[in-house]
């Protein structure tokens, strides 16, 4: 059942939190959607759908997809902690397909890390997946940030003084 988010909402967006959600929604554009504008605005409409309409299921996907150290997590994660316990990070398929997934109750921001790359769990893509369908959104992810850790922590230490506080307030008026 949903309680509320994990940051503090105000009526004004936090000051200071702006310069962190610039860099972060730079990094979602730039990084994330390897600049391309109409995956940008996917992107950011499907984030807002979830910070609207937190009982709604958004029946689309998001898979980010590219090379190690690229930034996949570091846009899920941040976007994610706005939920709190709302949000379920998982590593294996057991986690999110057995008979044992009571931890996925109260959530609604899933994020599966990996979990279908090993050969065992190939079966959970049950559908062959197009850049066209609509129940998922693939996004290849650039590499121009990769292993950029300065950028990575920067950007995280940024979005913890306000940018997140920030970030609620751009997707509840978009």
């Amino acid at each position: 059942m949903w309680k509320d988010f994990a940051v503090k909402l105000t009526p004004l967006p936090t000051p200071g939190g702006e310069r962190g959600v610039q860099k972060y929604l730079h990094f979602v554009k730039v990084g994330a959607c390897a600049g391309d504008e109409a995956c940008y605005t996917y992107m950011l409409d499907w984030m807002a759908h979830a910070v609207q309409n937190q009982w709604a299921k958004p029946e689309v996907a998001i898979i980010l997809f590219g090379g190690q150290r690229d930034g996949k997590g570091v846009v899920i994660r941040e976007f994610a902690q706005l939920f709190g316990k709302h949000f379920q990070q998982v590593a294996h398929s057991r986690h999110f397909t057995g008979h044992f997934n009571a931890m996925l109750s109260d959530c609604i921001l899933l994020f599966i890390h990996e979990a279908v790359n090993n050969p065992r769990d190939a079966h959970i893509v049950m559908w062959p997946i197009e850049n066209a369908d609509r129940r998922v959104h693939l996004m290849k992810v650039s590499s121009l940030f990769n292993r950029n850790y300065v950028f990575f922590k920067e950007l995280c230490n940024s979005m913890d003084e306000g940018g997140r506080e920030y970030l609620v307030h751009i997707l509840q008026i978009k």
